[in-house]
């Protein structure tokens, strides 16, 4: 049997992975498992070696293959044809990217394939959520939304950081503790879309035009400007609802904020007169 697991998602490629090679030791133990990473000069050899010979522990056996696209050869293919074909030896493939068109033949049943893209919208925002209630850390709804957008697209170190979290043996995480921990978004995005709560109005448009020329998604800015302590939040949940009911977008929503600190700073200054 072949397997093969693909895709940019490192974090739950890997998972995947290593629950299948944990199940194949359950059943047939950890004596038959090789892994062969194919960069090495002698693993070809090795795996052919493998794959060609019974083992004298038992008939199950199961390889596996590191850096296997890159490396494709004659003898490789012809040592995974007979594992696409046999039901006693078992190769798990786990590669960032794409099978190759060379592979297109072999992806075909009994193979099993596997793509891990990076999630996006409601999926993310849900891998979050249970990945957080696992470890029993429960982050405030702006920590939780501050915490999608400074790892989104990187599973790997958003697990990472959530197990240090967990450590901290807290029932709730707000965002002062993230900050304690160092977490923040890419340096220039953050300081344009810091400067949206300037008190110059100039600077405020310039930074949101900015923004929307770097095409940064309108919902990642406003998730984020959301979760910024002193504001109203509110405000921000009246965009959210004007926003799913279609009334406005976000980029409206966005416009409408700068414009409203603009109103609020003014009102600011008529009182203190």
């Amino acid at each position: 049997m072949l397997i093969v697991l693909y895709g940019p998602d490192a974090y739950r490629r890997h998972r995947k992975k290593r629950s299948i090679i944990d199940e194949f030791t359950k059943r047939h133990g950890a004596l038959n498992v090789r892994v062969f990473d194919l960069l090495e000069e002698s693993a070809r050899a090795r795996f052919s070696e493998f794959g060609n010979s019974e083992s004298i522990f038992g008939s199950a056996r199961f390889a596996v293959l590191e850096n296997t696209f890159d490396s494709l050869d004659k003898l490789l293919i012809e040592v995974m044809k007979k594992a696409h074909a046999s039901s006693t030896l078992t190769v798990l493939i786990s590669e960032s990217a794409s099978p190759p068109k060379t592979f297109d033949k072999l992806l075909r049943p009994p193979t099993l394939q596997q793509p891990f893209l990076l999630l996006e919208g409601q999926e993310w925002s849900q891998f979050v959520a249970r990945e957080t209630k696992n470890r029993n850390v429960a982050p405030t709804p702006r920590a939780l939304a501050f915490l999608e957008e400074v790892y989104r697209g990187d599973s790997w170190r958003l697990i990472t950081e959530l197990d240090k979290i967990s450590s901290l043996q807290k029932t709730s995480i707000d965002e002062e503790d993230l900050e304690a921990l160092g977490l923040e978004v890419a340096p220039v995005f953050w300081e344009l879309v810091s400067a949206l709560r300037s008190s110059d109005e100039q600077k405020r448009l310039k930074a949101l035009e900015m923004v929307f020329a770097a095409n940064e998604p309108p919902a990642k800015v406003f998730n984020i400007i959301s979760a910024w302590r002193g504001l109203d939040g509110a405000q921000f949940a009246s965009y959210d609802r004007a926003v799913k009911s279609g009334k406005f977008d976000y980029e409206e929503a966005l416009l409408d904020f700068v414009i409203q600190t603009k109103r609020s700073s003014e009102a600011r200054g008529r009182s203190a007169i």
